[in-house]
């Protein structure tokens, strides 16, 4: 356990504070610390004993992370987004998974990758993908990758947003609802929607904000599906939901109830940051170079085909609802 956490640690100290320098922003301190643990692994290899504690980094201490991520869930953000907003998240989220899933398929991507892509692209990058990655079984290959590949997709997007909005004439309302509902990452919808002033900012920061509330639903839906693929019947009594999933939306509720005191929720946030940090270090350790060169193109194509499905359904989705005007 001491082998792995001396080599964990260093690994997640250095992106925490690498992560803010000027071109390392952009990857956050999760995709570098799994660039930084992947490289790591690729010139040093996996030293020997290191295995046992490399393993609780990545499983338990995932596990107790994603429960005190539970703090960025604020359901009252749900009833003040409104229908409208609402809508166009839900269906920005479930049917941008299932488009993914499915193209996945036809693409020969492994189901758990595919899923993966899905969640990250659709919820909310890093941190969806390590919640969701216990629950559809993916190997710290899946993870790898899915976290590279929406990090990398979401930079672009952030560069690209202010563009495009003017290319489309976008007004300020239509471009943060853009941001909010088909950029990856908190951060990214930041980035692009404060752009265009504080007004837009704060609209795209709570349309994107729902999405991450959806984050627990979904979990409970991919659980029934693992479930019904077991071939057994669906019901509240064999569904599988781990104990994860019930502490992420357990302390998503106290949060919105009020009874976590406001002044502790930005530090059991930076706590849960700073465990995810040191989990994706131990993910990165565990990724093989080899494997992930194999996958080839395929999985490149599906996350890019998925973040296009999600743009045009938010865009359809938003004019049908008349939130454009």
């Amino acid at each position: 356990m001491l082998r792995g956490a001396a080599l964990v640690l260093p690994l997640t100290l250095l992106a925490w504070f690498l992560a803010p320098l000027p071109g390392l922003k952009i990857l956050g301190p999760l995709g570098l610390a799994l660039l930084l643990a992947a490289l790591t692994r690729a010139v040093i290899g996996l030293p020997k004993g290191v295995e046992p504690g490399v393993r609780f980094f990545a499983r338990p201490l995932l596990r107790a992370a994603i429960v005190l991520m539970g703090v960025r869930l604020d359901f009252g953000k749900l009833v003040q987004a409104g229908p409208r907003v609402l809508a166009v998240d839900v269906l920005v989220v479930f049917l941008g998974v299932l488009f993914v899933a499915w193209l996945g398929a036809r693409l020969a991507v492994r189901r758990p990758l595919a899923l993966l892509l899905g969640v990250g692209t659709s919820v909310c990058g890093a941190s969806a993908i390590a919640a969701v990655g216990p629950l559809v079984k993916a190997e710290e290959d899946d993870v790898a990758v899915s976290i590279g590949l929406v990090s990398l997709l979401g930079t672009i997007g952030v560069v690209g947003y202010p563009a495009l909005g003017g290319v489309l004439h976008l007004a300020d309302g239509a471009y943060a609802l853009l941001c909010g509902a088909t950029l990856h990452e908190v951060p990214q919808v930041l980035a692009a929607a404060f752009a265009r002033g504080q007004e837009a900012g704060d609209f795209g920061t709570l349309v994107k904000l729902t999405r991450v509330a959806l984050l627990a639903p979904l979990a409970l839906a991919l659980s029934a599906v693992e479930v019904a693929r077991g071939g057994e019947r669906v019901s509240w009594r064999n569904l599988p939901v781990p104990w994860f999933v019930v502490g992420f939306v357990g302390v998503g509720a106290l949060r919105s109830l009020g009874i976590i005191p406001a002044a502790l929720i930005p530090i059991i946030e930076q706590l849960s940051k700073i465990l995810l940090v040191a989990a994706m270090a131990a993910v990165g350790l565990g990724v093989h170079a080899a494997a992930v060169r194999r996958l080839g193109w395929p999985p490149v194509l599906l996350a890019i085909a998925g973040w296009l499905f999600v743009m045009a359904t938010a865009g359809i989705a938003a004019a049908a609802l008349g939130l454009l005007g």
